[in-house]
């Protein structure tokens, strides 16, 4: 049997491009997650045309027999010929520092349109994000991802279907982006409290939220991390002391 030989580097990212960063069979968009079939069933031939990046249940399916290879084939040609965009380059994010008015390449007066001339368009994906009401509050949501398909950011305007408005929402999804205090997704409470006034802390079902003022952030709690003292019941407000200030940062989201 020959011995299994996994893709390097640059080959994963032109296989995740060549998917557009989902599997080619059911959309699935975890790109992290996706694997690489070996199309002539040699573990050892890791040449780009017999590798396709596929999710982990499609990959059984495809081995099992219930994907036919016939399909396999010819998904793998189909994407092959529609692959242009294979050659616009990747675009590999280096600056990950959250400042007033600015969160790594993104700034303060950016609109979706800036956007696109910056990062190859498969770096980037519409989706649809919900508010308050699902099936009334929808606002389109373009995910920014890194070359090797990590989630970074995604990004809100205003108005739907508009490139040309303005970036209005940023929600932080990588742990990478941070200020210079360190305020980042997992930090605790008691690790930025001496160097951050944290403000208008407020409870709802499932979390609690508290503000960063000076980069106008939104970041919050999941109250499954807190011991039941964390509301002083008497003064009507929150207090979090001892083991709750070890709670860690689940959702930043900056408002420009």
């Amino acid at each position: 049997m020959n011995k299994r030989k996994n893709p390097n580097y640059k080959l994963k990212i032109k296989l995740l491009q060549e998917v557009k960063l989902k599997c080619p069979f059911c959309n699935y968009a975890d790109a992290s997650k996706l694997e690489h079939h070996h199309i002539d069933g040699n573990p050892a031939n890791t040449v780009f045309k017999n590798l396709i990046s596929v999710c982990p249940n499609c990959h059984t399916s495809i081995e099992s027999g219930e994907i036919s290879e016939s399909l396999v084939i010819k998904t793998k040609n189909n994407l092959s010929i529609n692959a242009d965009y294979l050659y616009k380059g990747i675009y590999t994010f280096d600056n990950f520092r959250i400042h007033k008015n600015r969160v790594g390449i993104l700034k303060k007066g950016m609109t979706i349109k800036d956007l696109y001339t910056i990062l190859p368009s498969n770096q980037i994906r519409k989706t649809v994000a919900y508010g308050e009401h699902p099936g009334e509050d929808m606002y389109d949501s373009y995910e920014i991802y890194n070359s090797n398909g990590e989630i970074l950011l995604a990004v809100e305007t205003s108005e739907n279907g508009n490139i040309n408005d303005l970036i209005r929402l940023i929600s932080i999804k990588s742990t990478k982006f941070h200020t210079l205090s360190d305020v980042r997704l997992g930090v605790s409470i008691s690790e930025i409290m001496h160097n951050e006034h944290l403000e208008n802390f407020q409870p709802d079902l499932e979390h609690i939220h508290f503000k960063i003022e000076w980069i106008n952030a939104s970041c919050s709690i999941d109250k499954k991390q807190l011991n039941d003292d964390w509301w002083n019941n008497e003064k009507k407000r929150i207090e979090l002391r001892g083991e709750n200030l070890e709670s860690k940062i689940d959702s930043i989201t900056i408002r420009w």
